[in-house]
């Protein structure tokens, strides 16, 4: 049984293993990064993201992304985390293309619709070029990662070890710890 494990990286990644983890009931967390969300070195900092179902004609990565937009708005609702936005525009394609796209993934259970220019003028009036038409996404949204990363390390209670991991440690061909300077850790997982 694992009851303790070692995430190298701080970021949205990491934070989300340390969150499942906690799910797990894992009862020692430690991840090890010599930088966190909101420092300009960490690679999470400048990012935000997209969650989306929008796949065009590939149903099966179609259904990934609704299975995430699914997942994060779930995560969202009940850990009373927060997303930037919601709904998404997209209009990258011509009008009959743009038609059937919506249509086929309306088929795939993403709540997706046309907007037309009117609808769009008024809605993103700083929008220099209005396209003619646009695919809308209504429960697509965008999210800060550094936010959110922070809010999945707080609600995991992982322990923060604040330093830059110089080495894996190995067993055979499986890894079995980390070291950060002299110190060596050792846990279940890594």
């Amino acid at each position: 049984m694992v009851s303790n494990i070692i995430i190298i990286g701080g970021g949205v990644v990491g934070a989300s293993f340390a969150y499942h983890a906690n799910l797990k009931k894992i009862e020692k967390i430690s991840i090890i990064s010599d930088s966190l969300p909101g420092e300009a070195k960490q690679a999470t900092t400048n990012t935000w993201g997209w969650i989306n179902g929008y796949a065009n004609n590939d149903k099966e990565y179609a259904s990934l992304r609704l299975a995430s937009l699914n997942y994060w708005r779930e995560l969202i609702k009940n850990q009373t985390l927060s997303y930037t936005s919601k709904g998404a525009f997209f209009w990258d394609l011509k009008k009959p293309k743009l038609n059937q796209i919506i249509t086929q993934h309306q088929s795939w259970g993403h709540a997706v619709e046309i907007k037309e220019n009117s609808y769009l003028k008024e809605l993103l009036p700083n929008l220099l070029d209005i396209p003619d038409n646009a695919g809308y996404g209504k429960n697509d949204m965008a999210i800060e990662a550094s936010q959110i990363t922070h809010q999945l390390i707080k609600i995991s209670k992982a322990n923060i070890i604040k330093e830059k991991v110089t080495k894996l440690l190995f067993d055979q061909n499986t890894v079995k710890g980390a070291q950060i300077g002299k110190e060596k850790i050792y846990a279940d997982e890594i």
